[in-house]
């Protein structure tokens, strides 16, 4: 290393050859390196994050995120013919369910009453039927009926009677 006095001939010679602006030359030498601590987990608080550890969690994210929208969009076609009741093998789907439920509620021969004029859907094949109340059958508290006669309808209340 230069002493002080040769850079301070240095620099005056500088200041007079340059006419005022000197020119300042130090050596210097690396001493070592100092590396900072990085977490390659992510998960310590304060601390640097490792730069390929953060890459590599990123794009787990984005294939998780593009395997999702693949996910959703299979789903959102689903009914309740798809979808089991439970996660046990050979659980029956919800369609299945509500069918087995309605079966129970309306067994066959079961009247059902609507002001829809279109059958239900559920639990089995359902005929509209005309109930009928003829004088005889008024004086005694009972009612009747009989199958619709094919192209009428019944009004604004509709019987269903299921038969299978």
């Amino acid at each position: 290393m230069p002493s002080n006095e040769s850079n301070e001939n240095a620099v005056q010679n500088s200041i007079e050859e340059t006419g005022g602006v000197p020119v300042i030359e130090e050596e210097m030498e690396v001493s070592g390196m100092t590396q900072a601590a990085v977490d390659k987990t992510l998960s310590i608080p304060d601390m640097a994050a490792d730069a390929k550890a953060t890459g590599d969690a990123i794009g787990a994210v984005a294939d998780d995120l593009t395997n999702l929208a693949s996910d959703v969009s299979d789903i959102e076609h689903w009914t309740g013919e798809d979808i089991p009741v439970s996660s046990n093998t050979g659980a029956p789907t919800i369609a299945e369910a509500l069918e087995s439920m309605t079966g129970d509620a309306y067994p066959v021969g079961s009247i059902y009453m609507t002001t829809s004029n279109s059958a239900p859907t559920f639990g089995g094949t359902w005929v509209e039927i005309l109930v009928t109340a003829t004088l005889a059958q008024l004086k005694t508290g009972k009612r009747g009926y009989e199958n619709m006669p094919e192209g009428e309808t019944g009004g604004l209340i509709h019987f269903w009677q299921r038969t299978e």
